[in-house]
C-alpha cells in the first residue's frame, strides 16, 4: 500500500507495509494470503466474464448491422442474413 505525505508544501509517496494482525482471529498469515489469492482469482475470473460478455454483445450488434445492411433479395446476401439469424439465436 502507498501512502502519500504532504510536508510544507512538498510530497513524498513511500510503500507501506502494514502487518497488523487482529487478535480475535485466529488465522495464520499463511491462510490469510491464501484467502487473499483466492479472491483475487475470482475477481480476475469475473473481469474476464464481464469481458467476454461486452465482447458477445458487440458481435451480436456488428451481425445486426450487417444483417440490416444486406438486401435480402440477394441469394448470397441472403444466406449471410440467415447465417447471421442463427449466430445471434447462439449467442443470447
Amino acid at each position: 500500500m502507498s501512502t502519500l505525505i504532504n510536508l510544507n508544501s512538498e510530497s513524498n509517496c513511500t510503500r507501506l507495509n502494514l502487518t497488523y494482525k487482529e487478535p480475535r482471529i485466529a488465522t495464520t498469515q499463511i491462510e490469510l494470503k491464501a484467502q487473499l489469492d483466492f479472491i483475487l482469482s475470482i475477481t480476475e475470473k469475473t473481469n474476464q466474464v464481464t469481458q467476454s460478455v461486452k465482447e458477445i454483445r458487440e458481435y451480436y450488434q456488428q451481425i445486426k448491422q450487417v444483417s440490416a445492411a444486406l438486401d435480402s433479395k440477394n441469394e448470397a446476401e441472403n444466406k449471410l442474413i440467415n447465417a447471421g439469424k442463427s449466430l445471434k439465436k447462439g449467442l443470447k
